[in-house]
Order: C-alpha cells, then sequence, then structure tokens
C-alpha cells in the first residue's frame, strides 16, 4: 500500500507505504462494522456485498513521510505566489494496493487519484 500527497504538481510532499509488517487482517466483527458505516448508501451496500472479511486489510501508515521535501527557492517562490492567487490551488492524493505481492509482475494491482481545489481559507 502507498499513499502520495501532491501540491499543484510539484515534488509529492507526502509519500508512504505499508509493508507486510504493517497490514493487518480484519475480524469477521470488524468487517461487520465497517459495512454498517455505509449501510445508508445502496450503491456502497450492493458493491461491498461482493466482499468477504479476507478481502479487507487495514494498511498501518505512520504519520511521517518516507521521504524529504525539496523546493528550490524560484518553486517555493511559484508556490506562494499560486496559493496567493485566486486561481485554483489542487492538491491530490493518489494510492496504489498491490495484492498478493509474491507473485511478482502477476500480482493484482489498484490505483486511484483524488483531486480537490484548496478553498481560500485554507490557501491563506
Amino acid at each position: 500500500v502507498s499513499v502520495k500527497i501532491t501540491l499543484a504538481g510539484f515534488q509529492p510532499i507526502f509519500t508512504m507505504s505499508a509493508q507486510q509488517k504493517q497490514l493487518q487482517t480484519v475480524t469477521e466483527d470488524q468487517f461487520m462494522k465497517f459495512k454498517r458505516i455505509f449501510s445508508d448508501s445502496d450503491a456502497a451496500m450492493e458493491w461491498l456485498e461482493s466482499y468477504f472479511p479476507e478481502d479487507l486489510i487495514i494498511a498501518d501508515l505512520k504519520g511521517s513521510s518516507n521521504s524529504l521535501w525539496t523546493i528550490s527557492p524560484p518553486s517555493r517562490d511559484t508556490l506562494i505566489e499560486m496559493l496567493k492567487s485566486k486561481e485554483e490551488f489542487p492538491i491530490s492524493v493518489s494510492w496504489t494496493v498491490q495484492r498478493n505481492f509474491s507473485l511478482g509482475a502477476k500480482a493484482e494491482t489498484a490505483s486511484g487519484k483524488n483531486v480537490k481545489a484548496l478553498d481560500e481559507a485554507t490557501k491563506r
């Protein structure tokens, strides 16, 4: 499991990966509690019905990044100007999950990305 956070196309400000030791299996009780969270959404429940507790893993991602964010002085100035402007400022969170890592190239991989614009209050 890998997670990356990026501001407006700059180098990632946060990267984190969880390896085998940080991956926990889910009990039947935990799975049922998880499903109850989405019980008000018919679409979510329909999707979840085809899964079992063994299909869900809890990844323990620590709050500190695996990498140091370096930004050049010109890029820093550009970032500050972008934050001061009224233009949209995107933040993206992307993730990759690899299932059955022991299969190497044949391992199943799922990934996604969610991009949101920071509101003006957050930009300040």
